[in-house]
């Protein structure tokens, strides 16, 4: 048997015991850290006409023929060979030709959800994303086809500047869009202005899968913790929704990171406007350390733009006041549905000024 049949042989079934059931890999480092090969090619038809399942005549035609081999652990290979009555060769063919269609349709699967495009956006005022760094933290559970950045040079202090801001990035999302040979599947990393990053969920959607990340500064990396802390419940308080179902405009505030004063939020929109909230228990910067908490937060908030929609018929602009991690902005935008939902004005935050928010990104107006 050559070399090539041998690859074949062992990439067939990705290195493992073939037999139902077990798939242990086939080479393992023992208690002396020495690499050891565990596996058995396993003859379907015995080499030798006197051996398990062996033929007077085929055992020596398909001795060195790589489709008459199963590979297999040694423990398999003894128990099969030890019960030929009921290992047959009809029931080891099906089960190793069922563990290859099983490996194959695992990796397609598998390749065709790691093989990502990266979307990248910063400030020059906050740290810088090194690409290349994202791409060693998240490897190998994530393979990039591209990699695209946008960056924008400092925080945006008028309309007309904010304005600029969004025609840049509608632009160059529509760039991205276009290149040819970007994978289906986007790993978003973000370290920027809230309405920036809401305003690109927003063009992206939730039609696009979309894997957001949070920069953890303590432990400087991309990657997420592991699914062990309490999740903690996320509260909407429709305590404040004026009884005006006609009212055309409502205040949206998020509370994740830190809370967001009413007096701040009546700083820039009338004082008659009904206040909604969504917020945790304790706001904390460090609150967002799991992808899970994202998968929660998507549902409880889709939960409440129902109920806003559902209580407001003629509904016509929400303002958003978001105290939120990045990722969090981003899903904010990619569940505005353009069809169904109202115009959504954002505002920037910034505690040296008076009134602390302006006004920032307007977007899904007619």
């Amino acid at each position: 048997m050559n070399s090539n049949d041998l690859y074949y042989i062992w990439s067939s079934v990705a290195g493992r015991c073939a037999f139902s059931g077990c798939g242990i890999k086939l080479f393992q480092v023992n208690s002396e850290g020495h690499l050891t090969r565990i596996a058995d090619q396993c003859h379907i038809i015995a080499k030798k006409p006197g051996g398990p399942r062996g033929d007077p005549v085929l055992s020596n035609v398909l001795k060195e023929d790589p489709d008459n081999i199963i590979l297999l652990c040694r423990n398999h290979h003894a128990i099969i060979d030890s019960n030929p009555q009921k290992y047959t060769i009809e029931s080891l063919r099906n089960m190793r030709d069922e563990f290859i269609f099983m490996i194959n349709e695992k990796v397609d699967f598998d390749f065709k959800e790691e093989v990502w495009t990266g979307l990248s956006i910063y400030d020059t005022d906050f740290t810088m994303i090194d690409e290349n760094t994202v791409k060693k933290q998240l490897f190998p559970s994530m393979v990039f086809r591209d990699f695209f950045g946008f960056i924008t040079e400092g925080r945006p202090k008028t309309i007309e500047e904010w304005n600029e801001v969004k025609s840049k990035v509608q632009t160059w999302w529509d760039e991205v869009k276009s290149t040819d040979n970007i994978s289906h599947s986007f790993a978003f990393f973000s370290l920027s202005y809230i309405p920036i990053v809401c305003f690109l969920g927003f063009l992206v959607r939730d039609t696009t899968p979309t894997k957001t990340y949070q920069y953890h500064r303590v432990d400087d990396t991309w990657r997420w913790s592991e699914d062990v802390k309490p999740q903690p419940n996320l509260k909407m308080d429709l305590s404040e929704l004026s009884k005006e179902e006609d009212e055309k405009e409502i205040a949206l505030s998020i509370c994740i990171t830190a809370k967001i004063l009413k007096e701040d939020i009546y700083g820039v929109v009338p004082r008659n406007t009904s206040i909604v909230k969504l917020e945790v228990k304790e706001a904390s910067r460090n609150w967002l350390q799991e992808e899970k908490q994202l998968k929660i937060f998507r549902k409880v908030f889709l939960g409440l733009l129902d109920k806003i929609l559902t209580s407001r018929p003629k509904l016509e602009l929400i303002h958003i006041f978001s105290a939120c991690p990045t990722p969090i902005a981003f899903i904010i935008g990619s569940l505005i549905n353009p069809s169904m939902f109202p115009a959504v004005q954002t505002y920037n935050y910034y505690v040296k000024e008076s009134p602390s928010y302006t006004k920032a990104i307007r977007f899904n107006e007619n």
